[in-house]
């Protein structure tokens, strides 16, 4: 996200939001506070979901409430995918393309004589849901 308090800094907020209400409450929060949102969803299909938070070994403690909430996610893809902002499909994608995928919508290349270049920035990526990001062009 990005301040407006603070323009050039830029924070990331990844959260899973399966409940349509919540989002718009985040959202009126947000812009109450002059917060810049670029909504991301991480698609996935439900059976690779489910196999990625079971070889999940960073969040072995949420593991099963992410799991219980698989049916949850589906319900709310369709509104999710309604109000991203991008919609990264990460189902048979490699960690690193999905990654790049959100770092060129949010930083566009800037192009330097024949050459294409993305501000240098750091990006985690999980790629088993959605997320919520800002950028200083945009507003993570």
């Amino acid at each position: 996200m990005r301040s407006p308090d603070s323009p050039d800094s830029t924070s990331s907020r990844p959260q899973a939001v399966l409940n349509e209400s919540y989002w718009k409450e985040l959202q009126q929060g947000f812009k109450q506070h002059s917060l810049e949102v670029f909504h991301v969803v991480l698609d996935v299909d439900t059976e690779i979901l489910a196999r990625r938070i079971k070889g999940d070994e960073l969040e072995q403690t949420a593991r099963q409430w992410r799991l219980d909430h698989i049916r949850d996610y589906a319900a709310a893809r369709p509104w999710m995918v309604a109000s991203a902002d991008l919609l990264v499909d990460s189902t048979s994608s490699p960690v690193a393309d999905v990654a790049r995928s959100v770092l060129r919508a949010i930083h566009p290349p800037v192009r330097l004589g024949n050459v294409r270049s993305w501000p240098i920035r750091r990006l985690r990526i999980s790629s088993a849901s959605t997320w919520f990001l800002c950028s200083p062009a945009i507003c993570w």
